[in-house]
This record gives structure tokens, sequence and C-alpha cells, in this order.
């Protein structure tokens, strides 16, 4: 089983490296960077979440039907998820066995999120500030904020850009959806996720706020593990039946 993860706005795929202590031996985890940062760091910018996606889409189009594979995305990889799920389906792929979204509200809703990337770079910074993930050691150093204010201000033009498209159809996949006890996301836009699937939707509620996934590993992974073997588990009956 392998499980392509998405990281949150301005962020890398290092997100994930300390997860392949908790993550159960038999789920491959394959971090996928986007362009700008970590790794990709030289390449130029994506500012349109379907531009992140045909990137992410040319990256792994080629190895999704060989074998059982889920997605989880973190924020704004919690839409990117999401978005990569419609293109696979509507390029006849095989669909994940499931899609874990977190702290993100329902795509359906994203629209109704506040635009913050035309700001200034200091009014930028102090509504970064009110997500309670960006360390003052960091805000306050110019140099690194130098280098990470274009990606982040990308990130978030992506994310307040995008347009959920009504007319098409909903996707084939179960989804979990954890949220921070104390983020400002409302619970009701949470459920809303159960709106664009024709899968089940379930909810977790996790201690933390925006950015719970810093100090909720274990009971995150903890999660997937259980339902990725469930999900197993479940392909396997029906493997079983078939061949009776």
């Amino acid at each position: 089983m392998t499980l392509f993860c998405f990281s949150y706005a301005g962020g890398t795929a290092t997100l994930y490296l300390k997860w392949q202590r908790y993550i159960h031996r038999y789920i491959h985890l394959y971090p996928l960077e986007i362009p700008g940062r970590g790794t990709r760091v030289n390449e130029s910018l994506c500012y349109s979440v379907e531009d992140i996606v045909d990137d992410v889409y040319r990256k792994i189009s080629a190895i999704v039907d060989d074998g059982e594979y889920a997605i989880f995305g973190y924020s704004m990889g919690s839409l990117i998820g999401f978005e990569l799920c419609r293109k696979l389906k509507e390029n006849g792929h095989k669909m994940p066995v499931h899609l874990f979204t977190a702290a993100l509200m329902s795509p359906n809703l994203i629209e109704k999120r506040k635009t913050i990337s035309t700001l200034s770079n200091e009014d930028f910074q102090q509504e970064l500030i009110k997500y309670n993930g960006f360390p003052n050691e960091i805000i306050e150093n110019k140099a690194i904020m130098d280098f990470y204010l274009p990606i982040l201000k990308a990130d978030f033009e992506a994310i307040e850009t995008y347009t959920y498209r009504k007319n098409e159809r909903t996707i084939d996949v179960d989804i979990t959806t954890l949220y921070g006890k104390d983020d400002t996301i409302q619970l009701e836009e949470i459920h809303e996720w159960a709106k664009v699937t024709t899968g089940t939707h379930d909810t977790y509620e996790m201690m933390g706020d925006h950015f719970f996934i810093l100090s909720e590993v274990e009971r995150i992974s903890d999660i997937i593990n259980k339902t990725l073997s469930r999900e197993v588990n479940t392909l396997t009956e029906s493997s079983y039946m078939i061949q009776q």
C-alpha cells in the first residue's frame, strides 16, 4: 500500500520524515514535493491548484495503477489530494482506497476563505501569525522570511483562486477528515466533505489548532494504520469472493 502525502501551504515533503516511526511497515510513505521548495526549490512556483495537480499527476499517473494506494493531504494538501482524485477519475485510473484530509474545510466552501495573498509582505506576515504555526524566530528573521514569503504567497494564491467545479461528478472514495479542536474551521465546514464523495465520510477531532500535525503525529498515524488495515481486509475479502 502506497500513501501519497501532500503538505500544507509553504511546507515541504520533509514534514513526513518522522512518520516512518509510526506508520505500519506495510504502508510505503511517498511524500510528494511540489515545485519551488525543498528538493525542487530551483523550479518555478505554481500559482493555481490546477497547475499543482497537473504537476503531481505527471509524476504518479504511470504508477497508480500498479497497486493499491491512498492519499493524505494536510490543509492545502487536502485540496490537492481531492482534485488529484478527480483528475485520476477523469482519466480512467484506479482510484485510491482512501483519502485522508486534514485542517481544511470542504472544497465546496473554499471560496469563502479570506484573501490575504495580495496583501503587502508586512500585512501578510501578520495574517500568518494568526495560524499559530509559524514560530516568532522565523517570522522575525528577515533572511528566512524573504525566502519563504514568495512560496507562501504562491500557495495562498492557489487556494484563494480555487473554484470548486460544482457540475463535476463527485469522487467515489471513502474520506476521513481530521480537524483541530482549537482551529478556526467550523465543524459544519468539516462535515461538508461528505457532500463531495459517494463514499463514506468519517471525522476525528484532534487536540490543537490549525497545525495539530506537529504534535499529534502518533494519533494521526494510528488512525491511518487502522483505516488502511480495514481497507486492505475489505479488498482481500472482495478478491476472495470473486475467486470463489
